[in-house]
């Protein structure tokens, strides 16, 4: 049947198909050779040796990029478009690492088996395509033609399966292993489902005083010996940075206004609004006019377009004006009175004013620049030779945040993974592009009493005070077990809350105790009509009286079990993989050259 489909070439149903599988033809495609060490040329980074074409990544960031555009309708802004293409190189290398172990594994497929996924599993962009759909689902009757048409090209969808069903065998064996027992599937249901509800007495340990000047170092330095490990902190590094700021150029500015002059001067001859804000506009669709556009008050308009709007007739056009960090050339298309005020239909052409492509390239030619003279006379000088923001950090761990790295949450692994005095590539962000230098490095360690000393003072003195919350609640508790009422209780002791619950399930919530799960487990714990021992919690010190349980329906667990049964599947079988993938992306050498092929 292949070498009969492979025959067949006189026409193509779907021209999608050819883009879509072009992207899986280059990336799985990787064996093309680019070269297993270094930087080859078209490569824009490698996975354990293996190269990422350029190409793959461009043709994976276009296809992102369309499909925000037809979802949002409107372009993306800054900081958007930097998740797109983070997003495009993740999914690339995530590809490569699952073909690389496809590979180890010795996965292979056969030409019967893609003859019978074509026929019996097509694809996921074949049973969305129009054609084949019917009252908004597959057509199975549809497609079964389609296969028996002669004139069909089936080598793109071929090419797709063959590539893509080892990962399909791939995942099905690291998935193996996912069992759910019948029990699982009950204790879920019980979990969700058995619902208690509690009467409750409450001391609050800030309603105590304790003086954390007061105390004394022998008692600081014995609460530290007790709670060393509240102390430790893993291995942590400190890195100076050089930001090279995304900005825009005075020329930038200057081309967009020249870019609206145009749009002006075309839309006064004549042109199409609607086909000028098509062409150059950033606009939300609210803003675009047309069957998108919103009938909008000044007051939810840029303040420099609500000053005119209202002085303008329905067609007039603006000459460009400023916002912010925009220009706008924008038409009334329609406007009419409501009784709270006019209201506008706006047709705008929007351009923010941004880095253009030469500047990026520029800014990221800079970034190589100062990433590659730092290797030989320091961070500190290339930045400042460069034009660069110089910044360096706290001590941070692997996994914190940190201030001056927020927008480069892969610059804080990175610094951890490098030894002192090595020097980043340049990390590309919304903000712009940041080189690292790590300064130096401490390991994990229990930090010393001195250097921690007035954090000890501060959580001595919270343990003091729960202490006397626990020591009150004692005082008490023998009137509760004696059958005294809890409002009673609380009306004669101002230290004291009580309060009543609504029905909660072990998922859920106890009113005015929050999800505090030592409350939750106390109370299904503790049989109907008994007392819980004291508890303590991190806002209070706590004991339950169970008012009521209500036990789950068998009859409707059997109703929910295979429903109930196969959401549990899904959620294991998610966990097991998302920590497999993790698991061989933390093992892989991943080179990431792209600021090095901006500039090349």
């Amino acid at each position: 049947m292949l070498k009969q489909m492979r025959e067949q070439t006189k026409t193509i149903l779907w021209i999608t198909i050819v883009a879509f599988v072009g992207l899986i033809i280059l990336v799985w495609g990787a064996d093309l050779q680019l070269g297993k060490s270094g930087q080859q040329r078209g490569e824009i980074g490698s996975v354990n040796g293996e190269s990422i074409p350029y190409v793959a990544y461009q043709e994976a960031y276009r296809r992102s990029l369309t499909d925000y555009r037809t979802r949002a309708g409107a372009e993306p802004d800054a900081r958007t478009e930097l998740l797109l293409r983070q997003q495009a190189w993740s999914n690339l290398v995530d590809q490569i690492l699952l073909n690389q172990e496809a590979r180890k594994r010795g996965i292979r497929v056969s030409d019967e088996e893609i003859i019978q996924t074509i026929r019996m599993n097509p694809p996921d962009f074949i049973r969305q395509a129009p054609e084949l759909q019917t009252d908004g689902k597959f057509d199975f009757g549809k497609y079964s033609q389609i296969l028996q048409n002669p004139d069909m090209d089936w080598r793109p969808i071929e090419a797709q399966v063959r590539a893509t069903l080892p990962l399909q065998k791939l995942q099905m064996m690291v998935l193996g292993s996912v069992k759910v027992s019948d029990p699982e599937v009950h204790d879920l249901y019980v979990f969700r489902n058995e619902k208690a509800k509690v009467a409750f007495l409450a001391v609050n340990p800030a309603d105590f005083e304790v003086d954390g000047q007061a105390l004394g170092d022998a008692d600081l330095r014995k609460f530290y010996e007790a709670h060393r490990d509240n102390y430790k902190v893993q291995p942590q590094a400190r890195v100076e940075l050089a930001v090279v700021p995304r900005v825009a150029t005075p020329q930038d500015e200057e081309n967009i206004q020249q870019t609206l002059a145009s749009v002006v001067q075309q839309a006064r001859e004549g042109v199409d609004f609607a086909e000028l804000v098509d062409n150059f506009s950033e606009a939300s669709p609210a803003f675009r006019g047309g069957p998108t556009g919103m009938y909008l008050a000044p007051a939810q308009m840029p303040a420099s377009m609500a000053a005119r709007a209202p002085a303008m007739a329905v067609g007039a056009i603006s000459d460009p004006i400023k916002d912010g960090d925009s220009y706008h050339v924008f038409r009334v298309e329609d406007k009419k009175t409501d009784p709270d005020g006019d209201k506008f239909k706006i047709q705008d052409v929007q351009m923010r004013v941004k880095p253009s492509e030469d500047t990026e390239q520029g800014l990221a030619e800079r970034a190589v620049r100062i990433s590659g003279d730092a290797k030989e006379k320091g961070l500190a000088a290339s930045a400042r030779d460069g034009g660069a923001v110089l910044d360096t950090t706290a001590w941070f761990a692997e996994g914190s945040a940190v201030r001056e790295l927020s927008q480069v949450p892969d610059a804080v692994s990175w610094a951890h993974k490098h030894e002192v005095n090595e020097i980043s590539r340049p990390f590309e962000t919304m903000q712009g592009w940041f080189i690292l230098r790590v300064i130096e490095k401490r390991p994990g360690q229990v930090l010393k009493y001195e250097d921690v000393r007035e954090q000890v003072r501060g959580e001595c003195a919270e343990a003091k005070r729960v202490e006397k919350a626990r020591q009150h609640m004692d005082q008490i508790y023998p009137r509760v077990q004696g059958g005294a009422v809890f409002e009673e209780i609380a009306k004669g002791d101002p230290l004291v809350q009580s309060g009543e619950s609504t029905e909660f399930a072990r998922s859920g919530s106890v009113t005015r105790l929050g999800r505090d799960p030592i409350v939750i487990g106390a109370a299904f714990k503790t049989p109907v009509g008994g007392l819980s021992p004291v508890l303590e919690t991190p806002g209070a010190v706590v004991v339950l009286r169970v008012l009521s349980k209500t036990p789950v329906s068998e009859e409707a667990f059997k109703a929910a079990k295979d429903q109930l049964s196969q959401q549990l599947a899904r959620e294991k079988q998610n966990l097991v993989y998302n920590e497999w993938l993790q698991k061989l992306r933390s093992e892989a050498k991943v080179e990431d050259y792209r600021e090095v092929a901006v500039s090349g």
